[in-house]
């Protein structure tokens, strides 16, 4: 048996494992999609084929294409599951800290550890057809995100003033990702500090507001909980 293989069985297991703990039936499309997973963070979004896919999922071609058109729309959605879930956690410390900026700055976090900790991650997120842009799906991703985050900032804001303050955000994110993946940089981190204060103050939050906000979340990236979702993420 291949690696890849080996790697999407013991992805399998666990979900079968979570699906008879809460008496739920696991579907060939949650299979594909957690093999996918596991395997485009192991062997990266290139380097795993379809017939991979499949193989290490123990379905046929045809159930593949009975859920999913191609490989790209596989990748769609593994990052909305991805998204979800990730939100989802993030959003335990919004709640604690009554913050809706956290939204914002944690996703940071999250994104750009998986750009360290697994540089196959981006690969997935780069479109390289169409000149190293952030690929559509992930971008629809950090509007979503940008939109919770700053609820109390985007009120008199017409839809273009949203629109073009999200592009500065993805045009900055896009910056500190291909300057890291490209080794001129190693200080990814102070890049990503810098972009989330750079994204305040572009929704006009105030000054000492960002002072705390940096202050709480250099609080909650020692809180050894969150630590271990950072080292989750993939």
């Amino acid at each position: 048996m291949h690696h890849n293989e080996i790697e999407g069985v013991t992805a399998i297991d666990k979900l079968n494992f979570y699906y008879k703990k809460y008496g739920k039936t696991m579907t060939n499309k949650d299979k594909i999609i957690q093999v996918a997973m596991t395997m485009f963070k192991n062997n990266g979004y290139n380097k795993t084929s379809i017939r991979d896919i499949v193989a290490a999922s123990g379905i046929s071609t045809g159930q593949f294409y009975k859920h999913f058109s191609d490989k790209d729309a596989l990748l769609k959605e593994v990052h909305l599951r991805e998204h979800l879930t990730e939100l989802s956690q993030i959003n335990t410390y919004v709640k604690t800290y009554h913050e809706p900026l956290l939204t914002f700055a944690l996703n940071m976090d999250v994104i750009i550890n998986k750009v360290q900790t697994y540089e196959v991650y981006a690969e997935s997120i780069i479109n390289q057809k169409s000149d190293f842009l952030l690929s559509n799906d992930f971008l629809t991703a950090i509007d979503e995100v940008n939109r919770i985050s700053f609820q109390n900032y985007i009120q008199d804001m017409t839809d273009n003033d949203l629109r073009n303050y999200n592009i500065l955000i993805q045009g900055m994110l896009k910056n500190v990702i291909m300057t890291y993946l490209k080794g001129y940089d190693s200080d990814i981190e102070d890049k990503r500090d810098l972009l989330i204060k750079s994204a305040f103050k572009i929704y006009d939050v105030p000054g000492k507001k960002i002072e705390a906000l940096m202050a709480l979340l250099k609080e909650i990236r020692l809180n050894p909980e969150y630590i271990t979702l950072m080292a989750q993420t993939f």
